[in-house]
C-alpha cells in the first residue's frame, strides 16, 4: 500500500510500516482510517434490527468432577425483543448451555481445560437438547429422513426398515457416546453425576426411539402383508401422544390443538378408499379414533372450566360411538358442572352400566348424582333398583346390575354411629353383597372386596355376604383370607353349596403356595442372607415353649439381648395356645435373635373357647398364624441364613399308623379334642405333607437344617403307650426330610418330651425340649444345632449367652 502525504511523499511495500517519528500510532493515517471504517461499521449496525434475548435458569447446575472440575448451567428463554416484533407468535425459543470452570485461571490448568473441552463440548453438542424437557416438547422432530407412508399409506418399501435401524443404531451410539467421554476424560464417577447425565440423555432419546420401534412394527406388518387396508394416519402419528404429554403437563390448551390436528388426520384420511368394502371398514374404525379423541378434547375443556363446550364434544364422542363408557363420564362430567342433574344421573348411569374396567370413580359421580335427585320415598325406590338389578344379573348384564345396585345404595341413609342399630342393615347388606358378585362376573376384584367387606360390616351373620367377600379375594389371589370367610359361612349355613365350593378350592390351592401372600413371603425371605459370609451366624433350636405359662414368659425375656443378634432360633412348635400368647411369643423371641423360624404344632391348632367364635375351624387359625408371622417377620418358609446355610420348616401332624401299630385312630384320645377340622381327622397329616412339597423341590446347598413339631421316625425315644404312639409323630415325614438335598444335614423336632440327639443315615436328629416348667431352670439353656461351619451335636448354650 502506497502513502501519500502534503508537502511530500513516501512510500512503503505491501506488508511493510515505516515510522514516522515524533507521532504516535493513533495519529497515523493508516490507523486514522481504519478508526473510521470501524465507526462506520458501528454506525450500520446500529441501524439493523436488534435480538435481545433474556435467559433463566431452567434446572440445578450439574458439577462435573472431571479434571479440571467444571460444571455445566441451562439456559431457557424468558423473552425475545427486537427483530421478532412483526411476527409476535412465532417468538422462538432459545436454549444455551454454559460450561465453565475455576481452574483454567492458572496456567497450569489450561493445557487440561483445552483437552477436556474438546472431549466434552461435542457431547455436549449432540445430547445437551434432551436436557430441556419445555423444548423438547414444542414441535415433534422427524423420526427419519423419508415419510413411512405415502399418500394412501399402502405401499411401503425396504429401504425404509433400513434407514429406520440404521436411525436407532446412531441413538444408541448417541448413549454409548458417554462411556466413551468418561474414559477419555478420566472422569471419576463414584458421586453418580455422569450415571444421572447419562440417564437423562436416555430419557431424552426414548419419545423418538418408542416411535421408531412403532413404525418399525407397523412396517413390517406391512411388509409381510400387503392386504392391509389401515391408512398411514390412523395407524402412527405423534400428534396424540404429543397431546397425552401436554394433558399431563397441564398444557390444556396445546392439547386441544394437537388433538384436533389429529382429528383432522383421520378424518382426511378415513376418506382416501375408492373400494366401498374397504372404506367402510376403515370408516368403522376411524369412528373409534375420533371419539376418543373428541373425548380427550372434552376432558381438556372441562380442565379449563369450558362446561358447554366439554358437553358438546362428550356428545359428539357419544355419536360416533354410542355404548361407549367414558363418553358417557365425560357428558356427565360437564352436565354437572352445567346444573342439568337429571341428565348428569341419566349419563353416569349408562357409564357405570357399560363400563368393563377400573370405575371406582364413575361408581362414587353415580351415587352423589343419585343422592342430588328428588326421591320422594327413598327406600321404596332402592327396593325397586334392588329387584331391577336382579333381574339385570338373571339376563348376566352385569354391568346394569352394578348400576341398579349402586342406586339403591345411594338411596339408603348413611351408616349411623358405632354402637348404633341401622335399620337397613340387612337391605344394605343384601345390596353390597349383590353387587360384590356383579363385579365378581366382571372380574373387577378390587371393588368387589370393597363391596364384600361393606356387606360383611353392615352384617356379619348373613352368610351370603361371607361368600361374596370370600369370592372376591380368591379372584384376587388372597387365598388364605378367602378360606376364612367361606369357613364362616359354613358355619352360619352348613348346607351352602357356593361356600362348600369354596372352601375346598381353597384347600385345593393352597398347598402350590401361589396366592398374594405366599408369593410376597417367598420372594422377600428366601434370599435375603444368601450372601451372608460364612462363620457369622449360629443356629439354635427349643421346643415346647408353652410362652403361655407365666415361667417360660419370663425366661424368655430374661434371655441375653445382645449375645444372640447375629444367630438364628428354631422353635420346633407349641410355643403357645392362643393367637394372642403367640404373638407375644414371637415378638419377645424376635427382639432376642437376628431372625426366628416358627412351625406350629398341635397346641397352636386348639380353639380356645375366646378363639372359637373368631375361627371357624382349626386350618383358619393356622392361616392367621402364618399371617401374623409374616407381620413380625418370623419364618415359616425355606430361606438361607448364610451363604452356605439354609433352614427349611416343615408343617406336620401324626398318623396313627405311627410305630406300626393299626392304622384307626384312638377314639378315646382326647389330645386333641379342641381341634376342630374341615378335612376328616385321619387325613391332616396327608394334607400337611401336601404343603410341604413346593419347599422341597427348591435349590439348598452346603448345610440344611430341617425343623417339624412331631416326630419324623418311629426309632426316636417316644411314649410306646399305644394311645400316645398314634398321636405322636408320621413315618411319611421322614420322607420329606430325607428328599432334601445339601451337605450336612440336621432335622430339629419336639413333641417327644424327651431332650435327644443321634445320628442316622448322615442326618443329625434333635430334640431340645423345654417344657412347661422349662423357666423354672436358672439359667435355661438353648441348643446350638450349627455354629457357622460346623454341626453340632451336643452344645449348649445359656440363655445369659455363656457357654453350658
Amino acid at each position: 500500500e502506497t502513502e501519500e502525504e502534503q508537502g511530500g511523499s513516501s512510500s512503503s511495500t505491501a506488508g511493510q510500516f515505516q515510522f514516522q517519528p515524533g507521532k504516535r500510532p493513533a495519529e497515523l493515517p493508516a490507523m486514522r482510517r481504519r478508526q473510521a471504517r470501524r465507526a462506520a461499521a458501528r454506525a450500520q449496525s446500529s441501524q439493523r434490527a436488534r435480538i435481545v434475548v433474556q435467559l433463566k435458569k431452567v434446572r440445578a447446575p450439574m458439577s462435573l468432577f472431571t479434571r479440571p472440575s467444571c460444571r455445566v448451567d441451562f439456559f431457557s428463554s424468558v423473552s425475545v425483543e427486537g427483530g421478532m416484533q412483526k411476527h409476535p407468535g412465532a417468538t422462538p425459543r432459545i436454549s444455551a448451555v454454559l460450561l465453565s470452570t475455576t481452574s483454567s485461571v492458572k496456567k497450569a490448568g489450561l493445557s487440561e481445560w483445552e483437552q477436556l473441552r474438546r472431549n466434552l463440548i461435542p457431547l455436549l453438542k449432540a445430547t445437551s437438547f434432551h436436557f430441556f424437557q419445555d423444548v423438547r416438547t414444542m414441535t415433534p422432530r422427524a423420526l427419519v429422513t423419508s415419510p413411512a407412508f405415502d399418500e394412501y399409506g399402502n405401499n411401503v418399501d425396504e429401504e425404509f426398515v433400513q434407514s429406520a435401524l440404521q436411525t436407532e443404531e446412531e441413538s444408541m451410539d448417541l448413549i454409548s457416546c458417554c462411556e466413551r467421554f468418561r474414559i477419555d476424560s478420566g472422569i471419576d464417577l463414584r458421586n453418580g453425576e455422569l450415571e444421572a447425565w447419562r440417564e437423562v440423555c436416555t430419557r431424552g432419546l426414548s419419545e423418538r426411539r418408542t416411535y421408531l420401534r412403532q413404525t418399525l412394527l407397523v412396517q413390517k406388518q406391512l411388509l409381510a402383508s400387503s392386504s392391509s387396508s389401515l391408512p398411514g394416519a390412523l395407524m402412527l402419528s405423534p400428534w396424540k401422544s404429543m397431546a397425552d404429554s401436554a394433558f399431563r403437563r397441564g398444557d390444556y390448551y396445546s392439547a386441544i390443538t394437537l388433538y384436533d390436528r389429529r382429528l383432522q388426520e383421520v378424518r382426511r384420511d378415513s376418506q382416501d378408499y375408492q373400494d366401498e368394502t374397504e372404506k367402510a371398514g376403515t370408516m368403522a374404525r376411524a369412528a373409534e379414533v375420533e371419539a376418543i379423541l373428541l373425548s380427550n378434547r372434552s376432558a381438556c375443556f372441562g380442565k379449563l372450566r369450558l362446561w358447554q363446550e366439554a358437553f358438546n364434544e362428550a356428545e359428539a364422542a357419544l355419536a360416533l360411538r354410542p355404548q361407549w363408557h367414558r363418553g358417557f363420564a365425560r357428558k356427565a362430567a360437564a352436565a354437572v358442572a352445567l346444573g342439568r342433574m337429571e341428565e348428569a344421573f341419566t349419563s353416569y348411569f349408562e357409564a357405570v352400566s357399560l363400563a368393563r374396567g377400573s370405575i371406582e370413580e364413575d361408581i362414587k359421580a353415580l351415587s352423589r348424582a343419585a343422592r342430588a335427585r328428588d326421591v320422594r320415598y327413598p327406600k321404596d325406590e332402592a327396593h325397586k333398583a334392588k329387584e331391577r338389578g336382579n333381574a339385570a344379573m338373571r339376563t348376566c348384564a352385569f354391568g346394569l346390575a352394578v348400576a341398579e345396585y349402586t342406586v339403591a345404595l345411594a338411596l339408603l341413609p348413611d351408616l349411623p354411629p358405632a354402637g348404633t342399630v341401622d335399620d337397613c342393615a340387612l337391605l344394605r347388606c343384601i345390596l353390597a353383597s349383590n353387587r360384590s358378585g356383579a363385579f365378581c362376573r366382571l372380574k373387577l376384584w378390587r371393588s368387589a372386596l370393597t363391596d364384600g367387606h361393606l356387606a360383611v360390616q353392615a352384617k356379619e351373620d348373613f352368610a351370603k355376604a361371607h361368600v361374596r367377600l370370600g369370592t372376591a379375594m380368591l379372584g384376587a389371589g388372597l387365598t388364605e383370607q378367602a378360606y376364612l370367610h367361606f369357613a364362616k359361612a359354613l358355619a352360619l349355613e352348613p348346607n351352602d353349596q357356593t361356600a362348600l365350593k369354596g372352601r375346598q378350592t381353597c384347600l385345593a390351592m393352597l398347598p402350590l403356595w401361589t396366592s398374594q401372600l405366599a408369593r410376597q413371603r417367598r420372594a422377600a425371605r428366601f434370599s435375603v442372607d444368601l450372601a451372608r459370609p460364612s462363620g457369622t451366624t449360629r443356629v439354635f433350636a427349643i421346643s415346647d415353649v408353652h410362652f403361655d405359662h407365666r415361667c417360660n414368659e419370663e425366661w424368655v425375656h430374661e434371655i441375653d439381648n445382645f449375645s444372640f443378634q447375629e444367630d438364628v432360633l428354631i422353635v420346633a412348635g407349641n410355643l403357645a395356645d392362643t393367637r394372642n400368647s403367640i404373638a407375644k411369643g414371637l415378638s419377645a423371641l424376635k427382639s432376642k435373635f437376628r431372625r426366628v423360624f416358627y412351625v406350629p404344632g398341635n397346641h397352636e391348632f386348639w380353639l380356645a373357647l375366646a378363639e372359637s367364635s373368631k375361627y371357624p375351624d382349626s386350618i383358619a387359625k393356622f392361616l392367621s398364624i402364618l399371617e401374623l408371622c409374616d407381620e413380625l417377620e418370623v419364618d415359616v418358609f425355606p430361606a438361607a441364613v448364610a451363604q452356605d446355610a439354609f433352614v427349611v420348616p416343615l408343617f406336620s401332624w401324626y398318623s396313627a399308623d405311627f410305630g406300626g401299630g393299626d392304622p384307626f385312630p384312638d377314639d378315646t384320645s382326647t389330645t386333641d379334642q379342641h381341634c376342630r377340622w374341615s378335612i376328616p381327622s385321619s387325613q391332616i397329616w396327608r394334607y400337611m405333607l401336601r404343603l410341604n412339597r413346593s419347599h422341597l423341590e427348591l435349590p439348598y446347598h452346603g448345610t440344611v437344617v430341617s425343623c417339624s413339631h412331631f416326630l419324623p421316625k418311629s426309632q426316636l425315644p417316644h411314649a410306646k403307650h399305644s394311645g400316645l404312639a398314634k398321636t405322636t409323630g408320621c413315618e411319611a415325614l421322614d420322607e420329606q426330610v430325607r428328599a432334601l438335598k445339601g451337605g450336612q444335614r440336621v432335622h430339629v423336632y419336639g413333641h417327644s418330651r424327651q431332650e435327644h440327639s443321634e445320628w442316622d443315615g448322615g442326618i443329625l436328629y434333635v430334640n431340645h425340649y423345654h417344657g412347661e416348667d422349662g423357666g423354672r431352670k436358672a439359667n435355661a439353656p438353648l441348643k446350638c444345632i450349627y455354629d457357622g461351619q460346623k454341626v453340632m451335636q451336643n452344645a449348649v448354650v445359656g440363655s445369659d449367652g455363656t457357654s453350658g
